[in-house]
């Protein structure tokens, strides 16, 4: 092998290595973007499932309410054990 044939070869592989390094990072940037697009879709998607816990809760809240305002004593333990039933199904099926 001549002096001219090791430089050829040298580079070769510096271009060889120069577009690796291209492709690669071209793999990273779209493998990145796409992370972080899931990470948002996962933000949301927490949001929303809080969003829905909290309009549950108020569901609940008011429910109670509005059977102590109507009843008394064992009525309002029966409707509440009705009420808590009701949403633990609800809860359930999220």
């Amino acid at each position: 092998m001549t002096k001219d044939d090791l430089i050829m070869a040298h580079d070769n592989l510096q271009r060889e290595l120069a577009d690796y390094k291209r492709l690669n990072q071209k793999d990273k940037h779209e493998l990145i973007k796409s992370n972080i697009s899931k990470i948002r879709k996962i933000e949301e998607l927490e949001k929303e499932v809080l969003s829905h816990k909290e309009f549950i809760w108020k569901l609940k809240h008011e429910k109670f309410e509005s059977v102590i305002k109507k009843k008394d004593g064992l009525e309002i333990l029966n409707s509440i054990a009705d009420i808590v039933a009701e949403f633990e199904n609800l809860e359930g099926e999220e």
